[in-house]
């Protein structure tokens, strides 16, 4: 025999339990990050998704908005400026003398006194023709448009193609003489000029851009280079306006180089459209930046900050984490008198514990009632057996004093007794009483209630000998058991005269029996009535004669409530099917081969109702 150690023992057992404190340390480590991950990390990320998003479409609303605010002030200068114009001009037409010299002196001072650029004066002849001058054929380019403006009533106009390569604004009024139109007066202003003044001043973090545009989708004028001169309708290049419902006078133009946010406000007075766009990837690129600035600063704190509380949560929860695997070890062990012992830092872990301390409390007393309990269902399982047997005993299974009568029983309880039972009684006057039934429950209960209903059919039909009268007695001294509950029994009786060969019968709530006569015809015995136990009855008694070679069947619904595994019915139809198919009347092949039928049906399944059948053969008189 060797000795071992105490000293060496203990350091094994040192080294032993350090690396399941590790390994439960880490472990924890490892699942509250996960845990941070999944319960912090992708529902923010999720949100910060949903959240930019939704910050997208409010900054794209707000976009559109103040472009809608910056269009609006800029198109009513533009009406003030076109408004103040035409006083003027009007002021001017007032006082205009008539001779060509004068007037053409008598604008050049007008001009200079009202600080405009050029006044000048053009005549048409009776037809509404312009009548060419020394001041304006030496610019061609703008009699397209006075003449247009006559035909729409309007004189205000852009020259994008002045001889001197410079861009007017004309602002004019036409003057009438005794209804025909003599001439106009104009006003023109370099387009640099107003364009300083129409741009926009106040801050915008976008790149705005404004342009004029006429009603053929000309673009006569904007502060970007290389815009004027170009035609929306016919540009090579594709442009799909999409009009924002909700914004209005607001568009997204969608074109070959980029998607644009787009304000277009009509300007009155003239046949311009004042547009001011901006590209939405600047929009989406300035809350791209702001977003990288935001979650960049929230990731930095959240792993600085949250990852140094979790280290030292870890730590601090492993302690109270370790000891309880170290008192788990010694309940391994054997040792069910350790108890775990409650830390500040525990939390659920201590909770944990206790229910551990409560489990080891009742463990040793669980123990002993298990031991009493199991003797006591030994008990009741004896008990039982008993009252199977009991049950067995009572039900009959032939009939000696008719020796005519064949008769062949089924049974099958769900549980060691049943509420099911058949029976054959019987009388003095040599009549047979054959009743068959089925109890509301299951158990002793339903065992108890059947075999007290089965007495009382048997002293009533011996006193009485009516089978009507007998039912009905029955039913009323069952009432009496089943007041105060909700008990009841379906049940089948019949009295059976062998002279006559008369089956007289009524059916109170349970399923129909059959007669299969000999030819292999099945003819149905049903009649309505409620189940006994419920109210006061006055039972339909029906009337069939039998022949020899005829079988009569009875059973249960739990025949035909039978189930397989996939908890589909055995059903009426199975049953009906198989007994017109049977090749013979005698009364315990039927019974055998519909058990072995209904077995085979159910492939094991387990059922939740007693199963009780019952065939009774008519002998032939030669046999």
């Amino acid at each position: 025999m060797t000795m071992t150690d105490p000293s060496i023992s203990i350091k094994r057992d040192h080294q032993e339990q350090k690396p399941l404190s590790r390994l439960a340390a880490g472990s924890l480590a490892q699942r509250v990050l996960f845990m941070s991950i999944a319960l912090l990390g992708f529902p923010l990320l999720i949100h910060t998704f949903f959240l930019y998003h939704r910050e997208y479409r409010e900054n794209i609303t707000d976009a559109f908005v103040t472009m809608r605010s910056l269009a609006e002030s800029r198109a009513l200068y533009m009406e003030q400026m076109i408004g103040n114009q035409l006083t003027i001009l009007q002021a001017l037409s007032d006082n205009l003398p008539w001779p060509t010299r004068e007037k053409n002196e008598f604008l050049k001072k007008q001009a200079k006194e009202y600080g405009v650029e050029e006044l000048f004066y053009v005549t048409f002849d009776k037809d509404q023709k312009l009548i060419c001058d020394d001041l304006f054929c030496r610019d061609p380019s703008v009699q397209p448009f006075i003449q247009q403006g006559i035909q729409k009533g309007t004189l205000v106009f852009i020259n994008p193609n002045a001889a001197d390569k410079n861009e007017w604004l004309y602002v004019g009024k036409m003057i009438f003489t005794s209804g025909r139109l003599q001439g106009a007066l104009f006003i023109a202003t370099p387009t640099d000029r107003f364009l300083t003044q129409l741009a926009y001043r106040e801050y915008s973090p976008y790149p705005l851009r404004l342009s004029l545009i006429d009603e053929l989708g000309n673009i006569f004028l904007s502060s970007e280079k290389g815009m004027e001169g170009k035609h929306f309708a016919q540009s090579s290049e594709t442009f799909l306006w999409v009009p924002q419902t909700d914004q209005p006078n607001s568009w997204i133009l969608k074109t070959d180089s980029g998607s644009f946010l787009s304000v277009k406000i009509p300007i009155e007075g003239s046949q311009y459209t004042l547009m001011l766009d901006v590209p939405e990837r600047s929009i989406a690129n300035l809350q791209m930046k702001d977003y990288f600035f935001r979650i960049a600063t929230l990731l930095f704190f959240v792993c600085i900050v949250g990852g140094g509380i979790l280290i030292w949560l870890t730590h601090r929860i492993s302690k109270p984490l370790q000891s309880l695997c170290a008192v788990m070890k010694r309940i391994a062990q054997g040792a069910t008198h350790v108890r775990f012992t409650q830390d500040r830092m525990g939390f659920e872990i201590n909770v944990l514990g206790q229910q551990m301390n409560q489990m080891l409390d009742s463990m040793i007393a669980h123990q002993q009632e298990a031991e009493r309990e199991k003797l006591a269902r030994e008990r009741l399982a004896q008990e039982l057996r008993i009252g199977h047997q009991i049950q067995a005993s009572m039900l009959p299974t032939d009939l000696p004093d008719f020796p005519s009568l064949i008769m062949a029983p089924g049974y099958l309880s769900a549980r060691e007794v049943s509420g099911d039972f058949y029976d054959l009684f019987v009388l003095d006057d040599g009549r047979v009483l054959i009743a068959i039934a089925d109890a509301a429950d299951k158990g002793i209960s339903a065992c108890l209630f059947s075999l007290s209903f089965r007495s009382m059919l048997r002293t009533t039909v011996a006193i009485l000998k009516d089978l009507s009268n007998t039912v009905f007695v029955a039913n009323n001294l069952l009432m009496r058991d089943t007041a105060a509950t909700s008990f009841f029994i379906t049940a089948w009786v019949g009295i059976y005269n062998p002279q006559t060969k008369e089956l007289s019968y009524c059916s109170q709530g349970h399923p129909p029996a059959y007669v299969r006569k000999q030819n292999g015809e099945l003819i149905e015995l049903a009649a309505s009535g409620i189940a006994l136990g419920i109210e006061t009855i006055h039972p339909k008694i029906e009337q069939v004669w039998l022949q020899e070679g005829d079988l009569l069947f009875l059973y249960t619904d739990g025949v035909i409530e039978a189930t397989d595994t996939d908890h589909q019915l055995f059903g009426k139809a199975r049953l009906t099917e198989f007994l017109s198919r049977s090749r013979k009347n005698e009364p315990q092949f039927i019974v055998d081969q519909l058990l072995e039928e209904i077995h085979l049906f159910c492939g094991g399944a387990s059922q939740s109702d007693d199963l009780t059948l019952l065939a009774i053969g008519l002998k032939n008189s030669s046999s």
